[in-house]
């Protein structure tokens, strides 16, 4: 933003950041108790390298190319061009199988935004066709076999970033009637690999948290 001719930065939290200061449950706090400092940073920083080589993979098949199980990815821990683990290899095939089965067109991916007070990147926003109609879907991948209280609120401070979604081919009414979900890719607790689970709009539960973020 520009203030007397000078231009000023202003920061803006993250969703995903906001989001973390929510109560994730009894179960995830008796798994912290028995885990030491370093090894629960360790375990979250695999996590988070592993989601986002397979965030690029995604995205890089999306666009038309074929991935090679071969293909290297940066290490984000390491700065390193690594070959894809196998775990990351079957998230990626997971995947391709959630596009066979449900065919949806993709309408934008990675899109950062901004919500009143907060900033977001949404995964992806897909249009699926349901008879002859055209439901709207905004979509966030995750890795984790687990979905935590924190992903809803997450996701459904991406539905209210400002999207021009017309943009998108979407109308006024079909972005009214849009839904959120979260697709867990190398799930092994089915065959197919992956679950894709509608999440209602917890953007009530967000701002509350949001509140406290910033009080």
């Amino acid at each position: 933003v520009k203030s007397n001719g000078k231009l000023e930065y202003v920061y803006y939290p993250s969703s995903t950041w906001i989001s973390g200061y929510y109560p994730k449950g009894e179960y995830f706090y008796k798994w912290l108790a028995g885990k030491g400092w370093s090894e629960i940073e360790a375990v979250k920083q695999a996590a988070a390298d592993k989601g986002s080589r397979v965030h690029w993979a995604c995205e890089m098949i999306d666009r038309g190319k074929e991935i090679k199980i071969t293909e290297k990815f940066k290490n984000p821990s390491t700065g390193k061009q690594e070959e894809l683990s196998k775990e990351e290899v079957d998230c990626i095939i997971s995947y391709t199988e959630f596009l066979d089965e449900f065919r949806p067109k993709l309408l934008a991916q990675e899109i950062t935004s901004f919500g009143d007070v907060y900033a977001g990147t949404a995964d992806k926003i897909f249009a699926v066709k349901d008879g002859k109609k055209k439901q709207i879907w905004i979509v966030d991948l995750k890795t984790s076999q687990s979905i935590w209280p924190e992903h809803h609120l997450q996701i459904s401070s991406y539905s209210r970033m400002q999207i021009d979604y017309n943009k998108l081919g979407v109308s006024d009414k079909e972005w009214k009637n849009r839904k959120l979900a979260i697709l867990q890719i190398g799930y092994k607790k089915n065959r197919k690999g992956y679950k894709f689970t509608e999440v209602e709009d917890k953007y009530h539960l967000f701002k509350n948290n949001l509140i406290v973020f910033t009080a």
